[in-house]
């Protein structure tokens, strides 16, 4: 299970509908997109944020879902949120590989704490898109 992909286009600066888990239009930055990795990077979240399907919450196997793979890295090119994937299971894989999930979606968790220290942003979980577009415009496939 050593697949990755590299240089993932995540998220974008702009104003997007539904970011930050409010379902409310939020203008994100460049300076909110650097604060998300410095947080990725000082809460140690290499390895530990999961890669899933949609956001649909009512999926089958919800309770105890496996991960389909870790977000790696992390970082900030121009106006671009990138992301490096990891653990990547084989049959996932491939079905991305085929463009049946071209798009991705970040989660974020608003004002969240880990280990006593409180962050503004965290990044909670990746979600592969198929079917459903991405609320960011422009990210790559």
């Amino acid at each position: 299970m050593s697949n990755q992909i590299n240089g993932v286009h995540v998220f974008s600066t702009g104003s997007h509908h539904g970011s930050g888990g409010s379902g409310a239009t939020r203008t994100w930055t460049e300076a909110d997109l650097d604060s998300n990795c410095a947080t990725f990077n000082e809460a140690q979240q290499a390895g530990r944020v999961p890669l899933k399907f949609g956001h649909n919450e009512e999926q089958t196997v919800t309770d105890g879902q496996p991960a389909l793979g870790w977000v790696g890295k992390l970082w900030r090119e121009g106006s671009k949120l990138m992301a490096d994937f990891m653990d990547i299971p084989t049959s996932v894989y491939a079905m991305i590989k085929a463009g049946l999930y071209k798009f991705c979606s970040i989660e974020l968790l608003k004002n969240a704490e880990l280990a006593g220290v409180k962050y503004p942003w965290m990044l909670d979980a990746v979600a592969l898109l198929g079917a459903d577009p991405p609320a960011v415009q422009g990210l790559g496939d």
